[in-house]
């Protein structure tokens, strides 16, 4: 990981293991409940047995004429509920806790196109309408999701967007956070959860409403909405762009951050 996010160089803590890679983590035998136990197959880097370990599975190394690290292959937790993504088509479509996503996946097998997901009814939101029809009946019913009637894919027929399931709004989640799917209360509920309401009417985009975003940073800088904002994390600012509107021949634009890579 990058600097500040925990990983520090350096020995690791007795009770610890460390990886070729050179970060710190459970010994692969640790597989009990330990929720971080998930994680010990990363460190039975033995032989293709995975030291033995029963919910861990060998993958091969990508390159296999490479040297060092890359030369080895790595044990990952094996397939079951929670971790959906070590499944294969076959055995994804056995269990209930995951959902096969054809539109997922990075293509690294070529027989069956996509990836395996946790499901819908695991909070995977936009995977309770997978063949993206408009069925919004596994949506209504999972927990922490809403269905969006005004975007998802566009229908040519209806002239209408089919709609999708999304998360609700929460402080993960600031887009949902809107007038279309809360109402009036959707500005409050955009406050209530640290996001930032972003008011286009106010400022004089007519008819534009508001949108709610997340706080401005550098992991975010489509969020900073004013120059000051943008260049305080970094970013590059670009006045002619984002939120437009033309009134009597005369273009407004509010602006947007782009990221300064």
């Amino acid at each position: 990981g990058a600097e500040g996010e925990g990983f520090a160089p350096g020995p690791c803590p007795s009770g610890c293991v460390q990886h070729p890679e050179g970060y710190c983590g459970l010994p692969c035998s640790a597989q009990s409940d330990n929720p971080l136990n998930f994680y010990a197959c990363y460190f039975c880097i033995e032989d293709e047995t995975c030291g033995g370990a029963e919910g861990c599975q060998y993958a091969p190394p990508k390159d296999p004429t490479a040297t060092g690290t890359d030369s080895m292959g790595s044990c990952r937790p094996g397939c079951g509920p929670g971790n959906c993504e070590s499944c294969g088509w076959d055995e994804c479509s056995c269990l209930d806790a995951c959902t096969w996503n054809k539109r997922g996946g990075d293509g690294d097998d070529f027989t069956i196109p996509g990836s395996c997901e946790d499901s819908c009814e695991a909070g995977n939101c936009h995977l309770c309408d997978p063949d993206e029809t408009g069925d919004m009946s596994r949506c209504e019913s999972a927990s922490g999701c809403i269905w969006d009637s005004n975007s998802g894919p566009w229908d040519e027929a209806t002239m209408k967007n089919l709609g999708e399931c999304r998360r609700e709004c929460s402080s993960d989640e600031c887009w949902s956070c809107n007038e279309s799917l809360y109402g009036a209360e959707a500005k409050q509920m955009c406050m209530d959860n640290g996001c930032q309401v972003v008011d286009y009417e106010a400022a004089g985009f007519t008819g534009e409403g508001f949108e709610c975003r997340n706080t401005c940073s550098h992991d975010d800088t489509h969020s900073c909405m004013s120059e000051s904002e943008c260049t305080s994390v970094g970013g590059q600012w670009s006045p002619d762009s984002g939120r437009c509107i033309e009134v009597d021949g005369v273009r407004t634009c509010w602006g947007e951050c782009h990221r300064h890579d």
